[in-house]
Formats: C-alpha cells, sequence, structure tokens
C-alpha cells in the first residue's frame, strides 16, 4: 500500500515590462509511504529474512546482522578471521550467517531503499533576449548499501585480479598500513579463509539523501531586425551544462545515483557535459 501527497506550485514572480526583467519558478515536492500488507511466506531462515519481504515494512527495505567487527573464528585451517554479528541477546558469534545459528530474530531493519521525499526546484530568468534556467532535484528520507568493496577479500596468494574485481579497492591497502584491531578485513592469501558474508552487515548502511543541480540553460534570442537580415523568422542560440553539482548527505561521498542500493556495488559516475544549439526558423 502505498499513501502519501504531492504538489506543483508555479508562479510568475516578476512580470517583464518592455523586454526587461523577468522571473518565474517551478516547485513541485512529494512524500510517499508504502508498506507491504500481508505476505504469505515467512522466512525459514535468518539468512533468507535479510532478503525477504516483511509484514508492515516498506518493500525495498535493507535488512542486516549487527557488525560486531572481525574476529576469530574456526575454519578447516584452524583459526582463522570472521565476520563477527551480535545476536538478539547481544552475543557476539563467529560462524556464518548462513548457519542455522543466525536467526530471524538476529535480523535488524536499516530502513528503506525507496525516497520517502522527493522535490524539485526549476528557477528561470529572463532578460533583452537572455535566459537563465536551472533544475535542482531532491531525494530524501531513504538508505542504500555503499562502499561493500571495503569489507570485501578478494585477494589470493597469486595476487589481486583487475578482471575479476573491475578495479582495486583503495580500501585494500590498509589492513597492510595499520596494524590489525580486528576492525580491518585481512586481504591477500589469508583472506581466503575468512568466515561469513560481508555484503549484509549493517555496517555499508548509509543515508542515501542527496541535492543534485540537474542542468544549467543559457540561452540567447537574437533580435527581430538581425533574423530579418538572414530571412529568418526566429534564431536562437542555447548552451546548456549537465550534472553541475551534487550534495550527498553521507560521510562516504558515495553519490547515490552511481551506487547500487541493495549491493553496495560502486558504479559508474555520470560525467559532466556540455551541449550547445543553435535554432534558426524560416
Amino acid at each position: 500500500m502505498n499513501t502519501g501527497v504531492e504538489f506543483q506550485l508555479n508562479g510568475e514572480i516578476l512580470r517583464p515590462v518592455n523586454d526587461g526583467l523577468g522571473i518565474n519558478a517551478s516547485l513541485s515536492f512529494s512524500y510517499n509511504k508504502n508498506e507491504v500488507k500481508k505476505i504469505e511466506h515467512l522466512p525459514a531462515s535468518g539468512y533468507e529474512a535479510l532478503y525477504s519481504l516483511h509484514e508492515g515494512y516498506p518493500i525495498n527495505s535493507i535488512f542486516s546482522y549487527r557488525y560486531a567487527g572481525m574476529v576469530t573464528g574456526e575454519g578447516e585451517e584452524g583459526s582463522v578471521p570472521a565476520y563477527g554479528w551480535y545476536d538478539s541477546e547481544g552475543n557476539i558469534q563467529a560462524v556464518d550467517i548462513a548457519s542455522n545459528l543466525f536467526t530471524v530474530d538476529d535480523v535488524v531493519y536499516c530502513s528503506g531503499r525507496d525516497p520517502k521525499y522527493v522535490g524539485s526546484f526549476t528557477p528561470e530568468i529572463t532578460y533583452k533576449g537572455f535566459t537563465s534556467s536551472a533544475m535542482l532535484s531532491y531525494y530524501g528520507g531513504h538508505y542504500m548499501r555503499a562502499r561493500a568493496e571495503d569489507w570485501s577479500h578478494e585477494g589470493t596468494y597469486r595476487g589481486y585480479s583487475e578482471s575479476e574485481l573491475g578495479g582495486i579497492p583503495s580500501s585494500y591497502l590498509n589492513y597492510w598500513t595499520t596494524a590489525y584491531n580486528g576492525k580491518l578485513v585481512p586481504n591477500g592469501y589469508p583472506a581466503q579463509s575468512i568466515i561469513g558474508n560481508y555484503e549484509y552487515m549493517d555496517a555499508n548502511v548509509v543515508r542515501a539523501d542527496y541535492l543534485k543541480v540537474r542542468n544549467i540553460v543559457l540561452g540567447y534570442n537574437f533580435p527581430r531586425r538581425w533574423c530579418e537580415k538572414v530571412h529568418a523568422n526566429s534564431i536562437r542560440l542555447r548552451v546548456q551544462m549537465n550534472n553541475v553539482a551534487t550534495w550527498k548527505r553521507n560521510n562516504l561521498g558515495v553519490d547515490p545515483e552511481a551506487n547500487d542500493p541493495y549491493s553496495g556495488a560502486t558504479l559508474d559516475k555520470t560525467p559532466r557535459s556540455y551541449t550547445m544549439s543553435l535554432n534558426v526558423n524560416f
């Protein structure tokens, strides 16, 4: 079930006189809350509960285990590092969350991935044939997984394969430059034996609010007398800059539009671009 409200306001703030200064603006805002009202299948394990629908929660929710730091677990080769997690009673466990010891009660809710608030603001200024406008967009009230690769352990005794990772995370340098204190993931050869799964930890869940200046547009309508000299009805020059600036609420500096909110994988950023056009109407 979705419930919410949406409104839009368009205003002529200053009406131009004799081709003088004119100011227009458009503002829109929406709020939406979604909730799963009924499910027909309950998760059979804690691991299934991490990616299942839950009654009373948003449809695109983030469920996690409470990360307790890197601890020592028992593997086939003896004592090995493990992604520690807190159970529902506050005890630290050093086994894989895919085991039966990880139950539904151990799963924690970390908010939804869909924005609750969406807004946009588009101001426009005109003056003697010149026009200037911009588009600002805001999305907020939601969370995402981010920089999951910082917790990965893809290294082997053969080194790191860029083809497998799509690039080597800079976080892989942290373990080798800082004394091991149980907080960093040991990469390299020992990492082949790490117990657990880093993708569902609550430590990589951050706010996904962001504000973007989508574009800035500058235009100029040539005077009528200039158009008549080339037998044109109108001539307009237009220059646009896209993806101008981004404000991110998270402290990792991650652009939510360059990130997979479910897996936390880093995606390619949309580059800044420029376009210029000349429209001649005969």
